[in-house]
Parts: C-alpha cells; structure tokens; sequence
C-alpha cells in the first residue's frame, strides 16, 4: 500500500473477546496506520443491518433485521448462525465468521447496504468520519 501512496489506512475491526479499546488498539498497531476504528459492537452486526444482502443469502420470512446491533438476545453472529439454521430447517449451519464474510460479501453486502438501515448507529458514525477527512 505504501507504493500507492494513500492519504490514509483504515484498520476496521472489534473488541472480539478483547476487555477493552486498548488492548485492541496494541494488538493491530502499525507505523503505516494513523487511522483505527474498533467498534464496541461486533461488526457481524453489519450483515444483519444489509438487508439485500441478508435476504440474497438467508432466502426465508426473517430477513428484516429491525434491531442489527441489539445484544439482549445474542451476540449478531449467534443471530445470524441461529436465523441460517432456522431457515434450512437445521440442515445446514454455519460455523465460521471467515465463511460468513465470504458468503455475504457473494450475495452483495455493501457498506452502503448498512448506512441505509435505520438502525445501525456504529456504520452511520463510521460514515461521519469519512466524510470529515
């Protein structure tokens, strides 16, 4: 990257099973990266919030998620895992978020997908910061 001489390098990640903002922080730090964002909510939260996406890849009756970044009932990934399992009727599952990310990716997930749900705060501030610089 540094040959393509970028104004700037995103590291776009989350707490994971990390306690805290700081720990991420060390763990991802790099001299060619001045920007980092590491969102509070797991970013698995972003295909829920991809409507289009979600519906392409999980054809079944749920495929509006009104609350993507909600943590009452499980974290998004457990979500996503449960509503794929659901809608094969336990045939197929889903194990892994690298597959996931694949997958969604396939069946057009796209971050301006995400900032059109009305309900996904942690994307929506992402944006204000892009369009700060």
């Amino acid at each position: 990257l540094q040959n393509k001489n970028p104004d700037h390098i995103f590291i776009l990640t989350d707490l994971e099973r990390e306690p805290n903002v700081a720990t991420v922080k060390s763990a991802i730090e790099h001299p060619d990266v001045k920007d980092s964002f590491i969102t509070i909510l797991a970013t698995e939260s972003w295909f829920l919030a991809c409507t289009d996406a979600l519906r392409s890849w999980l054809p079944c009756d749920e495929t509006y998620i009104d609350d993507p970044e909600s943590l009452t009932e499980n974290k998004p990934f457990e979500r996503i895992k449960a509503l794929k399992l659901k809608a094969s009727d336990g045939k197929r599952g889903l194990s892994n978020k690298k597959i996931l990310a694949r997958q969604m990716l396939g069946h057009g997930f796209s971050f301006e997908g995400v900032l059109e749900h009305p309900n996904c705060s942690s994307m929506k501030y992402i944006e204000r910061i892009f369009k700060s610089l």
